[in-house]
C-alpha cells in the first residue's frame, strides 16, 4: 500500500471510450503493485471484442460488466458497489475475489475539489441524503 492507496477503480462515463488511455493508467498502477477495479457499461465479451480490449483485460483484476437497468436495481443486501442485477462481478485474479468484499451496506465518498465544490459518490440513496443535507449546510 503507497500513501495508503490500495488499488484504483475506473469507472464512467465508459472506460472502454478510451481504451489507451485507460489500459495506459491500469498498466501503470498494476506496475506499482496496485489493483485495479473497471466498471463497464459493456459486457465482458463486447469488451473483449474490441480493438484494445484483451490488451486492458490483461491490466485489470475485477470486472464489473453489463448495462445499468434501474428497473432492475441490485437489492439494499445484495452485491455491494453492483448497480444493477443483471451486472456481473468478473474476478480476472484472486486480488478482490474473496465474495465479503462484495457484501455488506454501501458507503459514499465525498471529492473536494480544487474550488471548494463537493462530489458525492457512492451508494445512490445515502449519497442523495448526503448531498441534499450538504446543500442546507
Amino acid at each position: 500500500v503507497l500513501h495508503g492507496i490500495e488499488g484504483l477503480t475506473v469507472l464512467g462515463g465508459e472506460p472502454s471510450e478510451q481504451l489507451t488511455a485507460v489500459t495506459a493508467l491500469s498498466a501503470a498502477a498494476r506496475a506499482l503493485g496496485l489493483g485495479v477495479i473497471v466498471f463497464t457499461g459493456r459486457t465482458l465479451a463486447e469488451l473483449a471484442a474490441l480493438a484494445g480490449g484483451a490488451a486492458l483485460l490483461a491490466t485489470v483484476d475485477t470486472v464489473i460488466d453489463g448495462r445499468f437497468e434501474a428497473g432492475r436495481r441490485e437489492p439494499a443486501d445484495g452485491r455491494r458497489f453492483i448497480g444493477s442485477r443483471n451486472q456481473s462481478l468478473v474476478h480476472r485474479t484472486a486480488r478482490y475475489a474473496d465474495p465479503a468484499l462484495w457484501r455488506g451496506p454501501g458507503g459514499v465518498e465525498l471529492q473536494l475539489g480544487p474550488d471548494g465544490e463537493v462530489a458525492v459518490h457512492g451508494a445512490p440513496a445515502l449519497a442523495r441524503r448526503l448531498g441534499r443535507a450538504l446543500a442546507r449546510e
